[in-house]
């Protein structure tokens, strides 16, 4: 890293390259169960109330902690997410290139990632670097309205500490041996879903892969 405050670059993707390995090794129920423990690492500790970039900090032993390492792992497989798989690792492997025995700070990393996949990502990059804590999910359902079709509303209930995030979301829906996908984009504090042709007796499952850094009010 350039400077000390983007020490994710080196521990976020150590962390979570590691972890990629053993989903190679090991298989995908190997790697999400690896994701989920460095979720909860995260998500339980005091320095949720800290950023990745973090550029106050006096003590550079103060950076290595969760957000450095756990939360900057999750920062690189939301990304992947976001991006799809191809483009993720092209991009992870034009960075190494162009970067290789020399230094880059987040936003080289950013530039290497637009470049690659085409795709504007401010938005991503500041509310998971440069934004403290993560997302708290409450999650509504029933009927919407005369039709009987299922309504989804989703509330973020983080507190004013942290930012209202922009997710990309997939939601599976589940119903008299159904299974359905749709895919969502959150954008603001509450929002309302509708699915035509989905009873509003549906279980809800809100991100069943575990793609985002999250937790959902009253549960996990």
């Amino acid at each position: 890293p350039r400077s000390w405050s983007h020490l994710w670059l080196s521990e976020g993707f150590a962390t979570y390259l590691g972890d990629v390995f053993f989903e190679y090794a090991d298989g995908a129920e190997s790697f999400r169960g690896r994701m989920e423990a460095s979720a909860r690492s995260y998500l339980t500790s005091p320095d949720t109330l800290g950023t990745v970039v973090d550029t106050t900090s006096q003590n550079l032993f103060d950076l290595l902690n969760r957000n450095s390492y756990q939360k900057g792992g999750w920062v690189l497989h939301m990304l992947r997410g976001v991006v799809g798989d191809d483009a993720f690792f092209e991009a992870i492997r034009e960075y190494y290139r162009r970067y290789a025995n020399g230094s880059a700070d987040s936003e080289d990393f950013q530039a290497v990632v637009e470049e690659v996949t085409d795709t504007e990502l401010d938005w991503f990059f500041e509310q998971w670097l440069h934004k403290p804590g993560y997302p708290i999910l409450q999650v509504e359902s029933g009927s919407d309205g005369a039709s009987g079709d299922l309504s989804v509303t989703l509330i973020q209930v983080q507190g004013d500490y942290a930012p209202r995030f922009r997710l990309p979301l997939e939601i599976e829906l589940r119903w008299d041996g159904e299974i359905r996908r749709e895919r969502i984009l959150l954008e603001e504090a509450r929002e309302t879903f509708r699915f035509p042709g989905v009873p509003a007796s549906a279980q809800v499952v809100v991100d069943p892969d575990g793609r985002i850094l999250k937790r959902l009010a009253g549960g996990s």
